[in-house]
C-alpha cells in the first residue's frame, strides 16, 4: 500500500502551484504618442465636439467626455465646447466617430483544458491574451462642411494567469486602450497647428 501525502505537504504543493496565477500586465503592442508640449499660446478658435457614432463592447464607455476632456488639456484651442448646445456657434466643429472592443484569447478553451488535465500544476506558465481595441475617426467641419479628417487605433494587448481578476483585467485594458487612442488624435491634431491657425485667421477676416 503506497504511503498517503500528507495534508501539509499537498497544502504546501497547491500553495506553490496556485500562487502567482492571479496577476497580470498591461503590454503595449504599438507606441504611445503623446500630444507634444509646447510653449506657444492656444488658438483662440471656438471648437466644438459632437459625436457622431460609437460602436462599444467589451467594457468600453462613452468616449465623448475623454476626448473633450484631453483635448481641452492639450491646450490647442482656447475654448472646447462639449456637448454642443443649440446657442452654441463654434468656429469649427469636430464630428467624432469612435469603436471600442475587447477580442479574447482564441486558446483559452485549449489552454484551460490542458491545465485541468495537469491538476493544475502549469498554471503558473500559462498566460492569457485579451486585446483591447479601439479607434477614433475625426472630421473637422466648418459650416456644415467637411475640410479635413484624422483617424487612429490603439491595441493593447493584457496577458493574464488563470485565476487573475476579470474585472480588472478588463478595467486596464480598456483605461489604456482609450488613452492611447486619445493621444493619437490628439496628437495629430496638435501637429497640424498651422491648419487649423489658418482656419483661424480666416474666420477673423469674416468678421
Amino acid at each position: 500500500m503506497r504511503p498517503k501525502l500528507p495534508r501539509i505537504v499537498f497544502a504546501a504543493l497547491a500553495l506553490f502551484t496556485l500562487s502567482g496565477c492571479s496577476d497580470y500586465h498591461v503590454i503595449k503592442s504599438d507606441v504611445a504618442i503623446s500630444p507634444a508640449a509646447s510653449g506657444t499660446d492656444s488658438l483662440p478658435l471656438i471648437v466644438g465636439v459632437k459625436v457622431v457614432g460609437q460602436s462599444l463592447s467589451g467594457g468600453f464607455i462613452d468616449m465623448g467626455p475623454a476626448f473633450a476632456s484631453r483635448l481641452s488639456g492639450a491646450r490647442l484651442f482656447k475654448t472646447v465646447l462639449y456637448p454642443v448646445k443649440p446657442s452654441d456657434n463654434p468656429a469649427v466643429v469636430l464630428e467624432v466617430n469612435f469603436s471600442g472592443k475587447h477580442v479574447g484569447d482564441s486558446s483559452s478553451f485549449a489552454k484551460g483544458f490542458f491545465t485541468g488535465i495537469f491538476l493544475f500544476f502549469p498554471a503558473p506558465a500559462v498566460e492569457y491574451e485579451d486585446h483591447y481595441i479601439s479607434t477614433a475617426v475625426v472630421i473637422v467641419t466648418k459650416g456644415g462642411q467637411q475640410l479635413k479628417s484624422y483617424s487612429a487605433g490603439s491595441d493593447v494587448l493584457v496577458e493574464s494567469k488563470l485565476f487573475a481578476s476579470d474585472a480588472d483585467i478588463q478595467r486596464a485594458g480598456v483605461t489604456v486602450s482609450t488613452n492611447g487612442v486619445m493621444d493619437r488624435i490628439i496628437a495629430q491634431l496638435y501637429n497640424d497647428r498651422a491648419f487649423f491657425s489658418g482656419l483661424y485667421s480666416e474666420s477673423q477676416r469674416g468678421k
